[in-house]
């Protein structure tokens, strides 16, 4: 038999006139019976709307927590926009967000974190995972003690995590490489720079970049492939050694941030007007540099879904009781071009 007003009263053994009033938080109610009836609330079950509930989890404190990468691509700051509007749309149920940044790309920070957040008593996390096995038993080891988890931007294996939101990054390397071969000529050196190994989209990214060229008849070869941390210093370093060591360079592909790096050296080498680069994400320095005729394509993910759904999703299942639809929603291989921006 369903939960009824009458019911909790009897359990209660308040009045429906107090039940009613606990419910929508009407004055005129003792501490203790205002208790005792949010008590018998939340244990059985009682959901008659999402004010009922909302009193519940205000009573109680609701905490999520996202998790992302470190900021220096400025994509990051696309995801908190998301975040925060999802944040803003449901904290009048009782649910405070918490936004967590990262400095490097270290699983040993990230397990920091990952502690400090259990102390904290956080309901749900949505993180952007470093791909590691200290990472995996973590976050396994935080869903046993009953802590929801969603990842996003990055996905992990091995996890029992609720669900992935972002990009399908297999397939955007696949699309990066088939827009290469068809901007330079056959044959052609290109070099690769990836964010960094230990999160698992810059790897898919890579690992579908490569397996198209390994198909290709068009004799592109990578004369290196090496990582930058998503930092604009290590990008210039990194190109100048390119070019240095490859004059007939023809092409650079750039899965994450540290474009305005890359753009800097191909000038300083006066290089600008000969190598193709293929980057990602639709941020300010990547317009600049299309802009300037530097990046030819840039491919999107929706940083604002990223951010906004996995927060819509922890609430669903945690405060409704609705579990996500699917175990991977992705956000989309958006191609764009300067006339698209």
């Amino acid at each position: 038999m369903a939960l009824t007003i009458s019911k909790i009263a009897e359990l209660a053994n308040v009045s429906r006139g107090t039940v009613d009033r606990v419910i929508h938080n009407r004055p005129n109610v003792s501490k203790k019976a205002k208790d005792r009836v949010l008590k018998i609330i939340d244990e059985l079950g009682y959901t008659p709307n999402l004010a009922a509930k909302a009193l519940v989890s205000k009573n109680k404190g609701l905490l999520f927590s996202v998790v992302m990468a470190p900021d220096f691509n400025p994509f990051v700051s696309d995801v908190k926009k998301g975040v925060e509007n999802a944040y803003n749309e449901y904290k009048s149920f009782g649910v405070e967000v918490d936004i967590e940044v990262i400095n490097t790309l270290n699983a040993e920070e990230q397990l920091k974190i990952l502690d400090k957040l259990e102390r904290q008593g956080v309901r749900g996390i949505a993180i952007v995972p470093i791909a590691c096995d200290l990472i995996v038993q973590r976050i396994n080891q935080l869903i046993e003690k009953g802590i929801d988890v969603v990842t996003f931007n990055s996905d992990i294996k091995g996890t029992n995590r609720l669900c992935f939101v972002g990009q399908d990054n297999e397939k955007a390397g696949k699309v990066a490489f088939e827009l290469m071969e068809n901007i330079v000529p056959k044959d052609s050196k290109v070099g690769v720079i990836i964010s960094s190994l230990n999160l698992e989209c810059h790897q898919n990214r890579l690992t579908g970049f490569v397996a198209k060229l390994s198909a290709s008849k068009s004799g592109l070869k990578t004369v290196a492939i090496n990582e930058n941390q998503d930092k604009d210093e290590l990008s210039y370093d990194l190109v100048m050694s390119f070019c240095k060591n490859n004059p007939d360079l023809k092409g650079i592909y750039v899965t994450g941030g540290g474009v305005t790096g890359v753009g800097n050296a191909l000038k300083e080498c006066n290089m600008h007007n000969k190598v193709k680069v293929i980057s990602h994400d639709i941020v300010a320095p990547v317009i600049k540099l299309m802009k300037e005729g530097i990046i030819k394509f840039t491919i999107g993910q929706d940083p604002y879904t990223q951010g906004a759904q996995p927060v819509k999703i922890l609430f669903d299942y945690i405060f409704k009781k609705i579990p996500p639809e699917k175990e991977v929603f992705y956000t989309g291989v958006d191609i764009r071009t300067l006339e698209s921006l």
